[in-house]
């Protein structure tokens, strides 16, 4: 019996940030960025109208995840982003992806009570589980299975890459909103939102380019990314 592939920290942590520089991943994560900065501009504002653009933005930001997501899964990149916006769409795995991430949310929530060691082991476990709903259109609860298998003999590096590049970004910019940071400290917030959007979007394509080395699928060819149609049997 062959062991099972493996990954390492450093690899993927470097795959990603390579990435980000090329097409279409810098396209991507230019306008995830001016979403997120958008999106924080409204501040306190709760109108109807400021409430409404914040759905529309955070959909929007959704979908631009998928397509990185999409792209990283795939071998031989095609550089347009609109091509992979596009194939975001098509894709129709919107509630499975949304529906991963609340699982995995409340799995994080969990591990927390068992402090900081628990974060890191649930991360390796669910770290991939938004790939496997996205690649693999996945149900919620089959992605987060999904992942838990395929990390199997590569859980440190995928809970490290996890920690580093998903969890550490996202802790940054959400404590420093609790702490009143975009006011103290001016330009230098909207800094660290790029920076934290530009680690976060390494991390997924270290975590997508993990689940297809680890043995997930990979991204098909745009042209084929609508998923199959049901046949009825008769």
């Amino acid at each position: 019996m062959q062991p099972p592939p493996r990954v390492s920290t450093a690899s993927l942590i470097a795959e990603g940030f390579a990435a980000v520089v090329k097409p279409p991943f810098r396209g991507l994560i230019a306008l995830s960025v001016l979403i997120t900065i958008t999106s924080d501009s409204f501040g306190t504002d709760v109108s109807n109208a400021a409430l409404a653009l914040a759905l529309i933005l955070l959909f929007a930001s959704i979908y631009i995840q998928i397509a990185l997501t999409l792209a990283a899964g795939r071998t031989e990149v095609e550089p347009s982003v609109d091509l992979w916006l596009r194939g975001a769409l098509r894709r129709r795995c919107l509630w499975r992806f949304v529906g991963a991430s609340v699982l995995a949310l409340l799995a994080l929530l969990v591990g927390a009570l068992l402090l900081g060691i628990g974060l890191f082991l649930v991360g390796a476990l669910i770290g991939m589980a938004q790939t496997a709903a996205v690649i693999e259109r996945r149900a919620p609860m089959d992605a987060i299975t999904r992942s838990a298998q395929l990390s199997k003999g590569s859980r440190w590096a995928i809970g490290s890459v996890f920690a580093v590049l998903v969890l550490a970004p996202t802790a940054a910019t959400q404590i420093g909103a609790a702490q009143g940071w975009p006011s103290s400290l001016g330009p230098g917030w909207y800094a660290l939102l790029v920076v934290a959007e530009i680690c976060s979007s390494a991390g997924v394509v270290a975590l997508t380019r993990a689940f297809v080395a680890l043995g997930g699928g990979s991204t098909p060819a745009p042209s084929a990314l609508a998923p199959a149609p049901r046949t009825v049997s008769r």
